[in-house]
C-alpha cells in the first residue's frame, strides 16, 4: 500500500577455469566472458543498461568500475544469488528473466526481444519495448491507502479508477500505458490488465508498484505482496 512503510571469495583457478576451460554465454549481453570490476567494452555497457532499465541507479559508460560493482552486487541480493560483484552465467540469466527475456514470461509473449516484441492481452496482441519484475501491492481511496489525495491520482490530479498503478517514476514514467499481469487475484481482471502508471507513493521506490483496486479496504489488504511482471507498452 502506498503509506506502508555477503559473502565472496573466488580463487584465481576458479575464475582462470571457468574463463579458459568452459566458455560462459552471458546472455544478457550477449557474452562470452566473465564480467568484472576493471573491465571495459560494450557488454559491460549493456549489462549496466539493463540494469538500469530494472531500477538500479547507475551510469551506462562501459567502465565496469566501482559503482558498477556495487550494483551488481545488490542485484544479486535482491535476486538472492551469490554476492560476488561479477556478471556471470547466473546473474546474467537473472538478468534476462527480470527483464522477460527468457523462461516463463517468453510463453507469455508471441515475440521477445532485447527491443520488445508483441504480447497477448486481454485488449488484443500489443507492441512492448521492455518487461520490469516488480513486486506489486494494492490500495484503494482511503485515508489508510491513499492518504489526503482520497480519491484522486498524484498525477495531473485523475480521479483514481482501475487500471491505474502507483510508480516510482524513475523506473516507470507517470503516463506510460503498461500491461500488468503475473498476479493471482480474483478482484482483478484475469491474465492481467491494460492501465496506465498514474500515480505515485512514499513506499513505492525502485521496482514497486501499487495496483489500484475499487474494492473494500480488507478485500485490498488481501492481496498482499505479490511478484508481477510489467510490460511496457509502446
Amino acid at each position: 500500500m502506498k503509506n506502508r512503510k555477503t559473502w565472496f571469495v573466488l580463487g584465481g583457478l576458479l575464475v582462470l577455469t571457468l574463463l579458459f576451460v568452459s566458455p560462459l554465454k552471458t546472455h544478457a549481453a550477449g557474452l562470452s566472458r566473465l564480467l568484472m570490476r576493471g573491465d571495459t567494452g560494450g557488454d559491460v555497457q549493456q549489462v549496466q543498461i539493463d540494469l538500469k532499465s530494472l531500477g538500479y541507479g547507475l551510469k551506462a559508460d562501459g567502465i565496469f568500475g566501482p559503482i558498477t560493482e556495487k550494483t551488481v552486487k545488490s542485484f544479486q541480493v535482491d535476486r538472492g544469488l551469490i554476492v560476488d560483484g561479477i556478471v556471470g552465467p547466473k546473474t546474467a540469466h537473472a538478468i534476462d528473466v527480470a527483464l522477460g527475456r527468457s523462461g516463463a514470461r517468453a510463453a507469455n509473449a508471441t515475440q521477445v526481444s532485447r527491443g520488445g516484441g508483441v504480447v497477448q492481452t486481454p485488449d488484443g496482441p500489443l507492441n512492448y519495448r521492455s518487461v520490469i519484475d516488480v513486486r506489486a501491492t494494492a490500495y484503494d481511496s482511503s485515508w489508510q491507502s491513499n492518504g489526503d489525495w482520497g480519491p484522486v491520482a498524484a498525477w495531473k490530479g485523475l480521479p483514481l479508477r482501475p487500471g491505474m498503478i502507483a510508480v516510482d517514476p524513475r523506473v516507470i514514467p507517470l503516463g506510460t500505458r503498461v500491461f500488468v499481469t503475473g498476479y493471482d487475484n480474483p478482484n482483478l481482471p484475469r491474465g492481467g490488465f491494460v492501465g496506465i502508471a498514474a500515480d505515485t507513493g512514499g513506499a513505492i521506490k525502485g521496482s514497486r508498484i501499487d495496483i489500484f483496486m475499487d474494492e473494500s479496504t480488507r478485500v485490498v489488504m488481501n492481496f498482499g505482496i505479490q511478484n508481477v511482471q510489467v510490460y511496457i507498452l509502446n
